[in-house]
């Protein structure tokens, strides 16, 4: 049997997964889905507690695609929408199209999720420090964190590397 662990970038995930899939195939994307929601933890110790997760629907397939991680590699693979929300245990969802994420993802240069309950189970910082004013200019201000910080095991949520001035995504380990 194959393993399949998760991530911990899921959010990041979607929306780098769509882009390049919206480059190759536009009319998929159009018929997909990024979604955003609280599921429960379906095994291991902290069974039944609620954690952010983001998943790709495809509504002509009924399907849920996914990332994860098989032998330290990054897979997608996908599942029947039904059994998915069933094994998952989906409590809340919000869905957006390709344009609606790129659009929430310019204006808070984040990458989600962008609904304050989901973001307040990944222990991310609240607030828009990475905002956009309206003309285009990133706001600077600093936010602070609510709660302790779930990344490294414990929840599906790490921050994005910063944007630097190219564009492009910055990390000190180099990636």
């Amino acid at each position: 049997m194959t393993v399949i662990k998760p991530t911990h970038t899921c959010f990041d995930d979607v929306l780098d997964h769509q882009s390049y899939l919206f480059k190759a195939d536009p009319q998929t994307v159009a018929r997909q889905h990024i979604v955003h929601g609280i599921c429960l933890m379906p095994e291991g110790p902290r069974i039944g507690k609620p954690y952010a997760h983001a998943w790709v629907e495809d509504d002509t397939e009924d399907r849920v695609y996914q990332s994860g991680m098989v032998k330290d590699v990054k897979v997608w693979y996908s599942v029947s929408r039904p059994e998915w929300y069933a094994m998952m245990r989906v409590q809340k969802f919000t869905r957006y199209t390709f344009l609606e994420a790129l659009k929430k993802n310019w204006q808070t240069y984040f990458f989600g999720p962008w609904e304050p309950e989901y973001l307040a189970l990944c222990g991310k910082p609240q607030g828009d420090a990475h905002a956009r004013d309206d003309d285009g200019v990133r706001n600077e201000h600093v936010r602070t964190l609510q709660g302790e910080d779930r990344a490294g095991g414990q929840g599906d949520c790490l921050h994005r590397p910063e944007r630097g001035a190219d564009g492009e995504h910055h990390s000190d380990d180099g990636a």
